[in-house]
């Protein structure tokens, strides 16, 4: 919530006082329930497109290796000793990311580490901290 929205809000609330001859406790729990519901709705907004930016950058890394190493999802996968599924329900969105001992197993098959396959321009630029 930005300082505007919360001055609007206060102005609101302090007309509201003359009119009903509200408390001042009761105007400052009200601004303050605003501001922490403001800021919960921002977190969940900031951890939303952290988790978008880190999938989309998960997916773009998993396709460029695969037309590095020559090879399809589905065949990367059973070489991994991943189901095909697991790979096809992340790149259609049915699943949010995949877990790191997936990671691995697709690291392996290919003799490459997790810091060799996280060492990449679109995981670096994730900003974790807004």
């Amino acid at each position: 919530m930005s300082i505007f929205n919360i001055d609007i809000s206060y102005k609101n609330i302090l007309s509201k006082r003359r009119e009903r001859k509200i408390s001042i406790s009761s105007i400052i729990i009200s601004i303050r329930e605003r501001i922490i519901r403001q800021s919960t709705m921002n977190y969940k907004e900031i951890e939303q497109r952290n988790i978008d930016a880190f999938s989309s950058a998960l997916l773009t890394r998993i396709k460029e290796i695969c037309k590095k190493e020559k090879t399809t999802l589905s065949e990367w996968a059973i070489n991994s000793g991943v189901t095909p599924s697991t790979l096809y329900d992340f790149k259609n969105k049915k699943t949010i990311t995949l877990g790191l001992i997936v990671i691995k197993k697709l690291c392996d098959s290919i003799k490459m580490s997790m810091s060799e396959f996280f060492n990449f321009s679109l995981f670096n630029e994730i900003n974790f901290d807004e």
